[in-house]
């Protein structure tokens, strides 16, 4: 009854002011200042708001109006409304200097850092209390753009002002805990709450520092609730509350928070955005859609807002909205996982598998460390793959997710996924079928379906298929998957009804209409495939992916340039801001054999979006292919300064530093990726490969066994010590490493590395009993057996190599490096049969040079030297750096009577000196090629 009382005292309030309010004769504009006044400092925000409007009715031109109106807004949450009122109370006159420091905080609240700091860096105010605020309010807008060390400077000087001012203290102790300081930081917070006991800010910061070390601890959330005594309507500690319940999956106690934030701040855009994240949690997309439509009109830049609806929208399949959303929203975070990750989902979700792949391309590169917290962008990719039908690549990231997340909600899909490992073992596909069937979502279905087809199981793989059509009847997935399953098998008509059924789902579905694209083109029916993707683009002609695949296969058919080209700049215009258009575009002049384009195209891609991390990539990486090394360094410089915390990013550069022979500089670049990822597995690797490289074997040694400390389940130590003892011939240590390498997690090539080993100490019988033993164990290791047929050709085995490869072959029909071998191995014994297989591994992976290569050697061995000659200038595109590729291009040149260019690769070559092996054959060349 209290509690009511007081609401209706509390309502009684704002009606007499509305009344007074409504009286504008009755007072004058001195008195209702007062009384504006007198609200705003008893925290009574909204009777100063309706007093002020009334006010500003009959009186617009009052400035001092204008500016407590703007406190009052700001007050309330509104900041944009705040700015306006201030910008309005300029304009009549009002004392910049007196409205700064809120004015300050309204452009902070709006995020708009840059424009304070151009606006208020320079100015000093009189007061020391407000000149130390205003310099407060601006090292937060340093510490916004990322700018920590300028923050930390100005506060300096705000505490050289007031030393005892507790914001700028807070603030200076916020940076410190940034900087690797928290104790430093919390000792500072307990310094102002022994002066100040009754101080929020300070509260507050305690309790983010004791939630950053114990994330949900009891001591967190009592000092957030003290910050909530001192002022009850502090937004952080609010929002802390509702989002600590939120992290602990606590929905009914998220719900319970957000009623006392809804209370204090019932109008705030954050109360807002809560309740649409709680609703969306708990499965209402629809309310989530409406609050955040509404968010997204006050804040259209708000990268959080932009997420939360574009995840709403591809909820509700409304996936054109999601797509539009989600893409303002990497444009407003382009540094940030989430909304890529956001936007493959929905890409996903519409079958656009190729565009899911190219968002999440990036992502995925950096997903080098088993302790890297992006292993969801993994399991995307692997989804992808397999709506592609590529059941390797899937089947291998679908392994790499299990791996990076070992704790996820997914424990026991991950788990089960990753122990199938590379024997036969029936054990966890049995737990992947049981959680299929308990599990109301896709994902272990998908990890089942992608291991069944791995192992050529296409029955077990499509009983998999009707599982998942149970869970998902309306989606076109499982009559795809059926399709693509029949592709696999040799069988057009089957894989036909099933893309058809896909397509009677959804007309639009994109891989089923690619499925459909590339059985017309082998049926020889290329007018029938070039009219199913114009109908795609009639009824859809914005769809992006359906122009790429219009212009490969204009391509194929001899297209003019012109057309092909007018096509690609509609794409790109169509989707100015999705890097994932630029990709494809880039990607379409790479298969069509024009890295020039290509190298413009990336270039055009990096104007349009200049910090766009996987584009930015994609242009050093052909920069580098080029031979342009200073200008990828510099776009690499570019890629480290938009992702700092990348340690991928940093390797990369430290690549492109070697290329230029600038060691000192990669090593710099080497190190400091460890700094920022200690845990980074490739960038240790890299480390102790720069030692080796250095000559250095002690320190490589003591670093690969600094990793095994770091990661005593991991094998890359042990395997990294095995190869370093190995390549000093001390076979004994290498053996054990390797034998230690083999029962831990990412064994790789031990296997493999063991049996050479043994080998090469003159222990051929132990490296028969090693071979016999575990092929027993793990009969289907294609990679040990790749291994061995490789063993056979080195020793001119030439029968045990052909047979062990065309093992491979039928144990994996897709095994790209058993082809590549094959066929190479066909060339040598003059054996037809070479071109389909070295084609066919090339397409498999369009990316490896050493296919290109293969593929090369088998046209040049037909004479058919200008596609040999293509096949290599792409392999040198891919590996520049790499003499042996360069050197048989030359030799390329030489066979189809091109000297000059010969000479020109044989010239770089042979600056080389006699470090290269093939130095002797450089000079020889070029004898012949008459220089």
């Amino acid at each position: 009854m209290k509690r009511q009382a007081k609401l209706r005292g509390g309502s009684a309030i704002l009606s007499i002011a509305a009344f007074l309010a409504g009286c504008g004769g009755e007072r004058d504009e001195a008195t209702t200042l007062a009384s504006a006044r007198s609200y705003l400092e008893t925290r009574q925000h909204a009777a100063a708001i309706v007093e002020l409007k009334s006010l500003l009715q009959a009186h617009p031109e009052s400035a001092e109006g204008r500016f407590l109106l703007g406190k009052g807004l700001l007050a309330t949450g509104d900041a944009a409304g705040a700015e306006a009122e201030f910008s309005r109370a300029l304009e009549r006159g009002f004392p910049e200097k007196r409205l700064a420091v809120p004015l300050a905080t309204a452009l902070l609240a709006l995020g708009r850092s840059q424009e304070l700091i151009d606006r208020y860096d320079r100015m000093d105010l009189d007061g020391v209390e407000e000149g130390a605020d205003l310099k407060t309010q601006v090292a937060l807008a340093y510490a916004e753009t990322g700018d920590t060390a300028k923050a930390a400077e100005v506060v300096a000087v705000a505490l050289q002002r007031a030393p005892a001012y507790a914001p700028a203290r807070l603030l200076d102790a916020r940076l410190k805990a940034a900087g690797g300081e928290p104790t430093e930081s919390l000792a500072i917070a307990e310094q102002v709450l022994a002066q100040e006991p009754e101080n929020a800010q300070a509260w507050l910061l305690k309790g983010d520092l004791l939630q950053q070390d114990h994330p949900g601890s009891a001591e967190s959330e009592a000092a957030y609730r003290q910050a909530l005594l001192a002022r009850a309507d502090l937004l952080p500690a609010l929002r802390a509350l509702v989002a600590m319940r939120i992290s602990q999956r606590d929905l009914d106690g998220a719900r319970k928070e957000w009623d006392e934030m809804a209370k204090a701040l019932p109008r705030h855009p954050q109360t807002m955005y809560y309740e649409a994240l709680i609703a969306y949690l708990e499965g209402d997309a629809k309310r989530t859609r409406e609050i955040t439509q509404l968010l997204v009109r006050g804040s259209p830049e708000n990268a959080s807002v932009l997420l939360l609806a574009g995840q709403a929208a591809t909820q509700l399949g409304a996936l054109a909205e999601a797509e539009t959303l989600l893409l303002r929203a990497m444009a407003a975070a382009p540094k940030a996982a989430e909304p890529r990750r956001a936007l493959a989902v929905a890409y996903l979700r519409g079958g656009q598998a190729n565009k899911a792949l190219a968002i999440l391309d990036f992502l995925a590169s950096l997903i080098d460390s088993p302790r890297s917290e992006d292993g969801e962008s993994l399991a995307l990719a692997a989804q992808a793959y397999l709506l592609l039908g590529d059941f390797r690549k899937a089947d291998a990231t679908f392994e790499r997710a299990a791996r990076l997340l070992p704790d996820d909600r997914q424990l026991r899909v991950a788990r089960a996924r990753a122990r199938l490992g590379r024997g036969q073992d029936d054990q966890p596909l049995s737990e992947l079928a049981e959680i299929a069937a308990i599990d109301r979502g896709p994902s272990a279905d998908l990890a089942l379906i992608s291991a069944r087809l791995q192992r050529q199981e296409w029955e077990a793989a499509l009983r998999a298929v009707d599982s998942l059509a149970e869970k998902l009847p309306t989606s076109p997935l499982p009559d795809h998957l059926r399709g693509a399953i029949a592709w696999k098998r040799h069988d057009p008509a089957g894989a036909r009804r099933g893309f058809e059924l896909a397509l009677a789902k959804d007309p639009r579905y994109f891989p089923s209409v690619q499925g459909m694209v590339i059985l017309e083109l082998e049926e020889n029916k290329p007018e029938a495939a070039r009219q199913r993707i114009e109908t795609l683009l009639q009824n859809d002609p914005k769809n992006v992916p359906a122009m790429i695949v219009m212009a490969d296969w204009m391509v194929r058919t001899g297209a003019p340039a012109k057309q092909i080209n007018e096509l690609l700049e509609r794409a790109a215009v169509t989707r100015p801001n999705d890097p994932a258009t630029h990709l494809a575009i880039i990607d379409h002049h790479l298969r069509a054999d024009d890295p020039t384009t290509a190298l413009t195209a990336a270039r055009a891609a990096v104007v349009a979006l200049p910090s766009e991390a996987v584009l930015l990539e994609r242009l050093g990486g052909l920069q580098l292919a080029a031979g342009d090394t200073n200008q990828a360094i510099t776009t690499l410089a570019t890629l480290v300064r938009a992702i700092p915390k990348s340690a991928a990013a940093r390797l990369r550069l430290a690549d492109a530093y070697l290329v230029a022979g600038k060691t000192d500089e990669a090593e710099d670049q080497l190190r400091l990726a460890l700094r920022v990822d200690p845990t980074s597995l490739p960038a240790q690797r890299a480390n102790v490969a720069m030692a080796v490289r250095q000559k250095n074997p002690a320190k490589a040694l003591q670093l690969a066994r600094s990793l095994q400390s770091q990661f005593p389940n991991d094998a890359l130590g042990f395997r990294l010590e095995g190869n370093l003892e190995a390549s000093r011939k001390n076979w004994g240590p290498a053996a054990s490493a390797f034998r230690k390498a083999l029962v831990l997690d990412s064994a790789g090539d031990a296997p493999e590395r063991l049996h050479w080993v043994l080998g090469a100490a003159g222990k051929a019988a132990e490296a028969t009993q090693f071979e016999r033993a575990w092929l027993k164990e793990h009969p289907r290791d294609a990679g040990f057996m790749v291994h061995l047929a490789d063993m056979a050709m080195l020793r001119s085995d030439w029968p045990a190599a052909e047979d062990g490869y065309r093992q491979v072959l039928e144990l994996q029909p897709e095994n790209a490096l058993a082809m590549n071998n094959l066929a190479y191995l066909l060339v040598q014994l003059k054996k037809p049969g070479a071109l389909p297989l070295a084609e066919r591994a090339v397409a498999l992976a369009p990316g490896r040079p050493e296919m290109l290569d293969t593929l090369a050697l088998v046209h040049a061995e037909a004479k058919q030297f200008d596609q040999a000659l293509a096949a290599q200038r792409k392999a040198v595109s891919l590996a520049p750096d790499s003499p042996g590729l360069r050197l048989a291009l030359a030799r390329l040149y030489l066979q189809a009577g091109d000297e000059e260019k010969a000479r020109v690769e044989l010239a770089s070559l042979a600056k080389r000196g006699k470090s290269f092996s093939g130095h002797d054959e450089v000079v020889a060349l070029l004898k012949q090629a008459g220089q």
